[in-house]
């Protein structure tokens, strides 16, 4: 099949965009995050566990499945605190307050770069 063009996005725009929201970009958490967002661009499918993510990254970095666990959680954590609920919305095109947790930020960062 075909490669859909408009689903592929840089890294670099990716890290730009994580910037803005206030993650922390030289964390391994947030290199993670953008590991995460890229695997599931290519195979929406993996969404449904994130264990397969953090299996896949973990294998990448060698390291264990609970440190890429945490490492994602712990930049969404960040964000969290140090972007207001407004700006969330706003960037993410998100309608709720609702705190962010990987699985549902990762679909919101992958329609930004897609809408």
């Amino acid at each position: 099949p075909l490669e859909n063009d408009s689903k592929k996005f840089s890294d670099q725009s990716l890290r730009h965009f994580l910037f803005t929201l206030n993650c922390n970009i030289s964390s391994d958490g947030t290199k993670y995050l953008a590991d995460a967002i890229i695997l599931v661009n290519e195979n929406p499918e993996l969404l449904k566990n994130m264990n397969d993510i953090y299996e896949i990254i973990s294998e990448k970095y060698s390291i264990s499945n609970k440190t890429v666990k945490w490492g994602i959680r712990n930049s969404i954590d960040t964000m969290n605190k140090n972007t207001s609920n407004e700006e969330l919305c706003l960037k993410l095109k998100k309608q709720t307050f609702r705190k962010l947790t990987p699985k549902y930020f990762i679909p919101l960062a992958i329609s930004h770069f897609n809408s």
